[in-house]
């Protein structure tokens, strides 16, 4: 048993494998009902400039089309953002058509999403049992994840952050911040515009780390947190200069385009009644910038509260998480912060592009509490998934009369699904508490409550999903008009 623990992160990258490749099945875009993955910007930006790329390599095409213009720094920024990720040398293999081989490589950085998360677990949180795979597959299929996926260059990131957050704890811990530059190399040459909300993240992570790791701020403490300052920071400039290639013509480019595509704004139209609406099942994603993903599963929804009432976990530590939380949702609420997360500069669709590392803090927090759970959290258990429900039909209610009338609020049908399943995991954990003396590595009854609980979760997960993309405009694109507009190419 102890050396498949060592093989958890790999169960969890096939098991998303699996989950994702049901819900595209589901979605008919694996040659049923003859569509393509290829959707929205995926099919409008990403495979158009894949194509064209191709096209360059074979000679077809020149490299320098438009190396003219502002010190070549707009051929720089295009190929730096669209074609760096290693995985794009994927399409180079002629024998697999565009369309597959783009579904292949968004499930696999998917799939890492969950590996790289049970490996965190297993490093920072000490977990080694197979329930990290259970909260891996929330993290890696949230509702930004699986709604957004047709925005490729975006998925390295998602991948990286628990990559990022392990190698800052182990930072703290040994001194040794060499390993995270190689870290932040990836993410700069793969995406720099990711890379900067990740950051973000990372240094308010770091302050969090410090502040726990130290009991009282004496001037040896402030000393060492200097020191740790500097090294994060010298870190990053290392990995900078490292990508300079990549990231001095980027940003002399976006200096020089930052208020050209972009419409003007002076306010946010997020609410609150938005941001708890969409941590249920069928969050449609919002191209008005004007509604979160934060759906990261039902389960965890329902111990996050749980992880703030125990005493178990230092008043500190609760404290700085708490801290953490309000940080983010006040970043959607506040506009010079919110512009902050998105690099200064206001999105042009699809908002709240730092949402999946919120979702990853929700799991965390509930894979914390999920092992200190005991019978007297039964009672408030159900009291909360009575105070969700009724929250939730109060927000269908209120939603249209204190959010922008576009906003994509939802229905009362999704309010059965979410009814449904709450009610299903409150009698998962009935279920539990009644039979947790029966509960051991050999017992029957263990074995088919785990298969129960993962068959739940992955019917949640693909209901959730398909719900969220049946409610986006875009549609995908069907094999015929893929060959019709990009196969001649």
């Amino acid at each position: 048993m102890e050396k498949n623990k060592r093989f958890l992160p790999l169960f969890a990258f096939f098991l998303t494998i699996f989950v994702f490749t049901l819900f595209l099945g589901v979605y008919r875009v694996l040659g049923l009902g003859n569509y393509t993955i290829l959707r929205g910007d995926l099919y409008a930006q990403y495979i158009d400039f894949i194509s064209l790329f191709l096209k360059v390599l074979r000679g077809e095409e020149s490299y320098w089309y438009s190396f003219s213009i502002y010190y070549g720094s707009g051929t720089a920024l295009t190929y730096a953002y669209y074609t760096l990720s290693p995985f794009n040398l994927l399409y180079l293999l002629d024998f697999i058509s565009i369309p597959t081989m783009t579904v292949f490589i968004i499930t696999m950085k998917i799939s890492l999403a969950a590996a790289t998360f049970s490996f965190f677990s297993q490093k920072v949180l000490k977990r080694n049992d197979i329930w990290i795979l259970f909260f891996s597959l929330c993290y890696a299929l949230n509702s930004f994840v699986i709604s957004l996926h047709f925005n490729i260059i975006w998925l390295d990131a998602v991948f990286m952050v628990p990559v990022i957050v392990t190698l800052l704890v182990s930072a703290v811990r040994s001194r040794t911040f060499f390993p995270l530059c190689f870290a932040w190399f990836y993410l700069f040459v793969t995406n720099f515009y990711m890379s900067f909300m990740v950051g973000v993240f990372a240094v308010v992570i770091l302050f969090c780390l410090l502040i726990l790791h130290f009991d009282r701020f004496d001037k040896k403490a402030l000393k060492e947190c200097l020191s740790i300052l500097i090294r994060f920071g010298g870190s990053v400039v290392l990995a900078a200069g490292m990508a300079g290639a990549v990231l001095f013509p980027a940003a002399f480019y976006l200096l020089s385009h930052m208020a050209e595509d972009n419409t003007a704004f002076e306010t946010l139209d997020t609410s609150i009644p938005a941001i708890i609406n969409s941590m249920f099942i069928g969050q449609l994603p919002d191209l008005d910038n004007r509604l979160p993903l934060l759906y990261c599963g039902l389960p965890v929804l329902l111990l996050l509260p749980l992880y703030f009432r125990k005493s178990v976990f230092s008043k500190k530590e609760r404290l700085i998480a708490g801290g953490l939380v309000l940080f983010y949702i006040f970043s959607m609420l506040i506009l010079p912060l919110y512009v902050f997360m998105h690099a200064f500069d206001f999105p042009n669709w699809y908002g709240y592009r730092f949402s999946y590392m919120i979702c990853f803090i929700f799991c965390v927090l509930a894979m914390r509490v999920f092992p200190e759970l005991k019978k007297t959290d039964l009672r408030f258990l159900t009291l909360w998934s009575v105070l969700l429900l009724l929250l939730y039909s109060v927000m269908i209610a209120l939603g249209p009369l204190l959010t922008v009338p576009w906003n994509k609020m939802n229905s009362m049908d999704e309010f059965g699904i979410n009814f449904i399943f709450i009610v299903i995991w409150c009698a998962l954990a009935y279920l539990y508490f009644a039979k947790a003396s029966h509960f051991n590595q050999k017992c029957k009854f263990t074995f088919l409550f785990s298969f129960a609980v993962f068959l739940v979760l992955i019917t949640e997960l693909v209901t959730n999903g398909y719900t969220c993309m049946k409610g986006l405009d875009a549609t995908p694109l069907s094999e015929q008009e893929f060959s019709q507009w990009y196969e001649p190419i």
